[in-house]
């Protein structure tokens, strides 16, 4: 600690949400996860490397309050809340906007994003806000502002028929995309099209698997035409679920091969029950719908407060990958935000 942060360790701030998350989560924990990836020493004149955990922190801050890279720095630097709650002493100022950047891109291509959220809910575990007795799983769309210019020449799939086009359609659709790619460099070419209602959608899913209190456990993200089908192992096989946990979807992931899957791991099957042509559903499937959709609006919940509240509805960067990122900081970033009022009701019980 400098002489000025001891000079102003008892000046009162406005951070007693910033105080609670660091009592609820060890974040000498977390920093372990980060330095298995991110690990810098002195440069070449003698500066010191910025500490991942710091990074990090500036990333969730960015997230929570619906910040750039660019504005997160300067915030950082104005607000006393926000340096303490990163650990930078009063002498130092934040790391620039590229140094946040690359922090966030090296964890990315290691694979670490998703590590960080696991690192957080096992300690979110250990405090009892995640409990997984039941699970809720759906999907959203992430609109890319980089859309390609110019008329569309292609046939749009349509969401939860994303299966039911013909293979031309396909490939014309991939000629299209590699066209864009070589000839507008502002579109981002791994988006896609995706048709739902009667507006057309340019950008991402993200499968989300929360628990029943509407806390996320993992997040799987894929371009916007993707089947919801294909995608149900993929996001719960990120979640290690105890046997007898209930696995609840909507319909959008009704397939043979998803119940087989629910089913062989011993999970109760509460996936949503699709007429298929010319065989509608039989009174007890109705009942069987009726009950799954009254217990999933809590994963409805957890979309709605993370658009509100991180405007999560459209890309903030380029890419796959980046977009994955994204949806994973917007997961840690919702589940410490939501965590300390759900100890405090646990404490009341």
């Amino acid at each position: 600690m400098s002489l000025a942060d001891l000079l102003v360790s008892n000046r009162k701030t406005n951070s007693l949400f910033f105080d609670r998350v660091q009592k609820l989560i060890d974040f000498k924990l977390v920093e372990k996860v980060i330095n298995r990836h991110y690990i810098f020493k002195n440069d070449a004149v003698g500066n010191s490397s910025w500490g991942g955990l710091l990074l990090f922190k500036i990333n969730l801050l960015a997230m929570w309050y619906g910040l750039s890279d660019e504005e997160v720095e300067m915030s950082v630097n104005d607000r006393l809340s926000f340096s303490r709650f990163v650990g930078l002493p009063l002498d130092r100022s934040c790391p620039d906007h590229s140094t946040i950047w690359r922090f966030r891109e090296r964890m990315q291509k290691a694979g670490a994003w998703d590590e960080l959220l696991n690192a957080i809910n096992e300690q979110l575990t250990l405090h009892k806000v995640i409990v997984k007795e039941g699970v809720n799983v759906d999907a959203s769309i992430t609109s890319s502002p980089n859309t390609p210019k110019g008329p569309l020449k292609i046939e749009i799939a349509e969401d939860r028929q994303e299966e039911e086009r013909s293979e031309q359609a396909i490939q014309k659709e991939e000629a299209y995309m590699k066209e864009v790619s070589a000839t507008q460099s502002c579109a981002d070419p791994q988006a896609r099209w995706l048709k739902k209602g009667n507006k057309s959608y340019y950008g991402y899913k993200k499968h989300v698997c929360t628990t029943n209190r509407g806390l996320v456990l993992a997040v799987h993200t894929t371009p916007a035409n993707e089947s919801d089908t294909k995608q149900l192992p993929t996001v719960l096989g990120k979640c290690e679920l105890p046997q007898g946990c209930s696995v609840q979807t909507d319909k959008g992931y009704s397939s043979k091969e998803n119940r087989e899957y629910v089913t062989g791991r011993k999970w109760k099957d509460r996936i949503q029950h699709k007429a298929v042509r010319g065989k509608g559903l039989t009174n007890w499937q109705k009942l069987a719908n009726k009950l799954i959709s009254k217990r999933r609006y809590t994963i409805e919940r957890t979309f709605g407060s993370i658009t509100k509240w991180f405007k999560s509805g459209e890309c903030r960067y380029k890419g796959l990958n980046r977009t994955h990122t994204q949806h994973i900081l917007e997961a840690i970033c919702y589940n410490l935000k939501v965590a300390p009022g759900i100890v405090m009701s646990n404490s009341k019980k």
